[in-house]
């Protein structure tokens, strides 16, 4: 691969997401606080950010935020943390610093678009480990440590609340049995954890940090939080060279954030507890709603109730004339609703659909039942 391909996932985000009047029904992350709001929050007052100098950050990150990133591990140094615009600059910031040309990789699947264009760009040969619907879209670690022997992969990519299913891996103990595999195969771990404190259920996953020593953490303010404005991110591991690697690389790239978005990142860590309750309370108030409209649909549409994060991943089971992604672009011209076609993650999927719970329960139960009057007139 010469040149990266089309991003399907953002090109159809790209033609209907910011169109007036249309809901998105597959957000991946919770509401956005205003900046007055997230302010509030944080008992600030409206001036907060206002003596603040409008300079270049640090090429790592702020020192103050890289401190509040690192607390969200255990045993981690803030100079082990490389704050960067957003997920998809770490996703990139990291590839480039573990891959050269013949890297072999086991690339979770499905996945975050961009990590396997990434990836085969920069020389690496990718196996992919499917998420099977027999397994309810859970690891089965017998059937992926054999595709890493037999591939002889030096590093994984996985994705804790698996982001289109909400599973994937969805336990500490999947994180604990994860890192005992890394240890016997010598396949180091690259983590993206842009979800693991999102559980729908109990307490949040620890990080693979915690769980294997050398393993690679991606996260953001997004996913979480809700905070998707600032472009906000980070890369976190303790290996000083890949480190090392990564910052070179910023350089060429975005070289530093936004002094206005650290400042308020950090500032949105020290109130994350209430941030994340309230996004968490929406996302399980749409479960019952979903699974109940499901459950209804007498077959039409299946799912396996996500696990952790705010995206579901919901199987079409009509026969209609018209192909799912079409419907999925018919229902955002005409019905206004924004519903993610599957096939954006591989063409293997091409009868799925992601929605997102944060949109709330009545909004995705009205756009899927608007989806299946479109299915069943084509």
């Amino acid at each position: 691969m010469n040149r990266l391909p089309r991003f399907e996932l953002e090109d159809f985000f790209r033609r209907f997401a910011f169109q007036p009047e249309m809901i998105n029904l597959s957000p991946s992350s919770p509401v956005s606080p205003t900046i007055g709001e997230l302010l509030e929050l944080a008992g600030l007052p409206p001036t907060a950010l206002q003596a603040l100098s409008l300079d270049y950050s640090e090429t790592a990150g702020a020192w103050t935020l890289r401190q509040a990133v690192a607390a969200l591990y255990d045993d981690l140094e803030p100079e082990q943390v490389i704050v960067t615009s957003g997920a998809v600059e770490a996703i990139a910031l990291t590839l480039e610093a573990l891959v050269e040309p013949g890297t072999r990789v086991v690339l979770e699947s499905p996945i975050y678009g961009s990590y396997e264009p990434l990836l085969r760009l920069l020389g690496a040969e990718v196996t992919c480990y499917e998420l099977a619907a027999g397994d309810a879209y859970e690891y089965d670690f017998e059937r992926l440590e054999k595709l890493v022997r037999d591939s002889r992969s030096e590093f994984m990519v996985v994705n804790p609340y698996n982001n289109p299913t909400g599973r994937g891996l969805t336990s500490a103990s999947s994180l604990v049995a994860l890192a005992e595999l890394s240890g016997r195969t010598g396949c180091k771990i690259v983590c993206d954890e842009v979800f693991r404190l999102a559980s729908l259920h109990g307490d949040p996953l620890p990080s693979a940090l915690d769980t294997a020593h050398d393993a690679i953490a991606i996260a953001d303010m997004t996913k979480a939080w809700g905070l998707g404005g600032l472009r906000i991110g980070w890369l976190a591991c303790r290996d000083a060279a890949v480190l090392e690697r990564a910052l070179n690389t910023r350089d060429f790239t975005t070289n530093s954030n936004s002094i206005v978005s650290e400042s308020l990142a950090e500032h949105a860590l020290s109130v994350r507890g209430p941030l994340l309750d309230a996004a968490l309370h929406n996302a399980r108030s749409a479960l019952s709603d979903l699974d109940r409209f499901i459950e209804d649909s007498r077959g039409a549409l299946s799912w396996c109730q996500p696990v952790g994060g705010y995206c579901g991943w919901v199987e079409v089971n009509v026969d209609s004339a018209m192909p799912v992604p079409e419907l999925c672009a018919r229902l955002a011209e005409v019905r206004n609703y924004l519903i993610l076609p599957g096939v954006v993650f591989g063409t293997q999927w091409v009868r799925f659909l992601r929605i997102g719970l944060t949109a709330g329960g009545e909004r995705l139960v009205a756009g899927l039942g608007a989806f299946l009057e479109e299915a069943t007139a084509n």
